[in-house]
């Protein structure tokens, strides 16, 4: 009676088409559910453009974007009560109405469930749009902005006898929240090959912003179950709302340089400011650097070279920052609490405005190389990475009314070695047969911490 075959209908209709220096495509997306439960359904609807067109010879420009809209009405939990109802028990008491069950067992009348509400709205858009300038040939400027956007909301409607609710009462709740992403990239980059001298080169700026809000309004003990159902009907009401976000702004350049197809050098910096710290330190500063030499390409090498066709040794050195906290840890913040009936606040979070990026700096070096014209590959290499100013909970005197907050509490190191060998040992036309085998090794030393904190518990 609550139960039937399961089926999904989909149509996709797309287009494309375009010119020598337009291109375009189209798509159009249904699909519609109905669920192994009656009145379980999902409907999603779908639709993507992406488009690009030449202006003159030095400019591109095109846009992408891709939007869904979604609606379920979720029947899931009958999954669990249908088998869980007990068959001695009836569904109807003899006036008709639905046998509630004792809330104090784990038994649920389906029945209940099945006219439960549980209703949700999805939608989302994610686009970008761009542009590219050939200032030279090899020199061009790409300049995009990207938005990810989504709302969603649901509707929650709990009956007198649901199973986690006292049997007296019916519950409501209603939630909504949408957040968005917004991304504005520069970038200027720079390709060229000169005689022996391989060259590509980017300069560029981002910057990225978050935002998202929510609110909720609850309640229980409505007088009927059918019509005054809205919020306000009910005996006891509630609700909650919540706003944050956070920005980064980066700037950040890379150089790769190649001499005669075997010496090759890599550079990177790049800085990023966060509004997660405080005014003095929101930005840090990381490097990087690596050198590989390709040795089979040597000369040297060509009488070994059906034996190790290649050989290459590499070494690389780099600082990374991580902003692994809340979005206003460096900040006191305060929150509501009415008192008397009369309104008033209270400390919420102890904030700390020293706080500083959390820095990585990793050291790797290794060996890459192929055998017996590569039927044989692997690598071996070790790494050492330190994390230095860890930011993790740390301990205050209590009698600052808190008992921690985040804080820059220490370092760690991690170093090991890392070994990866694969082999063909079928290697035909129409089959490959490959075996491969890899070890690690790591061991991790807490190097300092606030004094006060024993022991960090991972993941931290």
């Amino acid at each position: 009676e609550m139960t039937q075959t399961a089926t999904t209908s989909q149509v996709d209709l797309s287009v494309r088409g375009g010119t020598e220096s337009t291109h375009y495509y189209l798509s159009f997306g249904y699909t519609d559910i109905n669920g192994v439960i009656k009145g379980g359904k999902s409907n999603l609807y779908t639709g993507r453009m992406n488009f690009e067109t030449q202006v003159g010879k030095s400019v591109k420009i095109g846009m992408n974007l891709y939007g869904s809209t979604r609606t379920a009405n979720n029947k899931d939990a009958l999954l669990t009560s249908i088998p869980r109802f007990r068959p001695d028990f009836e569904a109807y008491n003899p006036d008709g109405s639905i046998n509630i069950i004792p809330t104090n067992t784990t038994i649920e009348n389906p029945y209940i469930t099945y006219s439960n509400r549980n209703d949700g709205i999805g939608k989302n858009l994610n686009g970008t749009a761009y542009m590219e300038y050939m200032i030279l040939p090899g020199l061009k400027l790409r300049s995009a902005g990207t938005l990810n956007y989504s709302n969603s909301s649901s509707d929650r409607f709990n009956k007198k006898g649901t199973q986690g609710y006292n049997s007296a009462y019916n519950y409501r709740s209603l939630t909504a929240s949408e957040y968005s992403t917004k991304v504005w990239d520069n970038t200027l980059n720079y390709a060229a090959v000169l005689g022996k001298h391989d060259i590509v080169a980017v300069l560029g700026q981002s910057i990225e912003t978050y935002d998202y809000k929510t609110q909720s309004a609850y309640g229980n003990g409505f007088p009927d179950e059918n019509v005054l159902i809205n919020i306000g009907s009910a005996s006891t009401v509630g609700g909650s709302s919540d706003q944050y976000g956070s920005s980064l702004a980066s700037f950040f350049t890379r150089v790769n340089y190649k001499y005669l197809n075997r010496y090759l050098v890599t550079a990177t910096f790049r800085a990023d400011g966060s509004s997660k710290f405080g005014p003095n330190n929101r930005w840090g500063f990381f490097p990087s650097a690596a050198l590989a030499w390709i040795v089979s390409e040597e000369d040297f090498m060509a009488g070994v070279r059906d034996a190790i066709p290649y050989l290459k040794l590499r070494a690389s050195m780099g600082k990374s920052g991580s902003q692994n906290l809340g979005y206003y840890d460096w900040m006191t913040t305060l929150s509501a609490a009415p008192y008397m009936e009369q309104a008033g606040v209270k400390p919420y979070n102890l904030g700390n405005p020293s706080l500083q990026w959390e820095n990585s700096t990793l050291l790797d070096i290794g060996v890459d190389f192929g055998l017996l014209n590569e039927r044989l590959r692997g690598t071996i290499g070790y790494y050492s990475k330190d994390v230095d100013n860890l930011i993790y909970t740390g301990s205050v005197p209590t009698n600052s009314s808190f008992q921690s907050i985040n804080q820059n509490v220490g370092s760690i190191t991690n170093n090991g070695w890392e070994f990866d060998i694969r082999g063909d040992v079928i290697r035909k036309k129409d089959m490959v047969l490959e075996l491969g085998f890899n070890i690690a090794t790591n061991k991790s030393v807490v190097n300092k911490l606030d004094g006060i904190q024993k022991e960090i518990v991972m993941p931290y």
